[in-house]
């Protein structure tokens, strides 16, 4: 089933979406990561354990915008995550925690929506300098966020799977934005 992207409206994610999110989260991560992370990572994600993580941070009362793209014959096909940093760089006061779209969902121009719709959010609270950190080799979300103007500005390793009994190490790179 195709999305139809004139009928998705983009809202405000509540802790009751929480499955929806997390199902998107599992696929999205199975398709876009293919080939870039190993498949026992992958193949491990749960969706069970992600709709638990997600209704959690989904109730915190923390400075944080969650968004949603909400199909009205699919639920929801994506979302996105921002606000204050996890981590402290010296150049940014906020950033993109994630934004991931079931693989049915991609490339119909509803990842530019839910950006720009976060980036109007962090603004308006007050925000004046954002960041996203991406896969490095994830040549596509990379030229995503250069295509919405983001410049590529900082770079980092970081540690996936660290409840695993073998954490990976990724190389990321950071891009920022004006707001």
């Amino acid at each position: 089933m195709t999305t139809q992207p004139n009928k998705v409206q983009i809202r405000s994610a509540y802790p009751e979406d929480a499955a929806g999110i997390a199902r998107v989260h599992v696929l999205s991560w199975q398709s876009a990561y293919q080939g870039l992370l190993p498949d026992s990572l992958l193949q491990g994600m749960s969706v069970e354990v992600r709709t638990r993580q997600w209704a959690e941070w989904l109730s915190q009362d923390k400075l944080e915008h969650f968004l949603v793209a909400e199909d009205p014959e699919q639920g929801i096909v994506g979302f996105a995550s921002g606000g204050t940093l996890r981590g402290e760089y010296a150049d940014f006061d906020c950033e993109i925690a994630a934004i991931y779209f079931s693989p049915a969902a991609q490339g119909q121009g509803l990842g530019r929506q839910l950006f720009n719709q976060l980036k109007a959010r962090l603004s308006a609270d007050g925000f004046k300098k954002m960041l996203v950190w991406v896969l490095a080799s994830n040549s596509a979300a990379c030229g995503f966020y250069e295509h919405m103007g983001g410049q590529a500005s900082l770079t980092k390793t970081a540690v996936l799977g660290q409840a695993a009994e073998m954490p990976l190490e990724v190389d990321e790179m950071g891009y920022g934005w004006q707001l």
